[in-house]
């Protein structure tokens, strides 16, 4: 009777998800993720199926190592200055390679609907949550501005600030990038 493999499942995801977050989905071989997992072809399919399914797996795995934080932190916001202390946040997400999701979104001819929409599906519920929030500090006179433009311009500034990121250029620069897109919220009031 063969010996049953061995691996760290957990060690296995991280290695697919840093292969598809540093090449993306047409970028990466099965032939790189089996050198990446140190799994067999075999394995890897039956722990996957295919190369959608282990995207899809490492899409799943991004989501629940960063992505369910933010939109917790978002969740947490109470008024206009939690929602820009959460927009300076940001400086300090891992984004050397850009954000998985937003670099997904541009492989989207070539990946799955499936994991598509799950990648929309979450910046839908981030402005969603967003919205939500503005209009909560609107109510209470601390926002005067368009809720839903102002979440999809924060969703839309957060996701080039994931691709801008990926210039190489130094930290103070994106600090700076941060603090003067929060800076335009300091206004009396914002455009409606």
């Amino acid at each position: 009777m063969a010996r049953p493999i061995e691996y760290d499942k957990q060690k296995v995801l991280d290695s697919i998800t840093n292969a598809f977050w540093l090449k993306g989905y047409e970028g990466t071989s099965v032939s790189e993720l089996v050198t990446e997992t140190q799994l067999n072809t075999r394995t890897m399919y039956n722990l996957f199926n295919d190369k959608t399914g282990l995207f899809q797996a490492a899409l799943e795995n991004y989501h629940e190592l960063y992505l369910t934080d933010i939109l917790n932190r978002i969740k947490e916001c109470n008024g206009m200055h939690d929602i820009l202390e959460f927009i300076k946040s940001c400086e300090h997400f891992p984004l050397l390679n850009g954000c998985l999701f937003v670099n997904t979104l541009s492989e989207k001819n070539t990946i799955s609907q499936k994991s598509l929409d799950y990648v929309v599906n979450f910046f839908n519920e981030m402005t969603t949550l967003l919205r939500t929030k503005l209009e909560d500090a609107s109510n209470v006179a601390e926002y005067h501005g368009n809720p839903k433009a102002t979440a999809d311009l924060i969703v839309c500034f957060l996701q080039g600030y994931s691709n801008f990121i990926k210039l190489g250029n130094d930290q103070e620069s994106h600090k700076q990038m941060i603090r003067q897109f929060v800076a335009c919220f300091n206004k009396e009031e914002v455009a409606a």
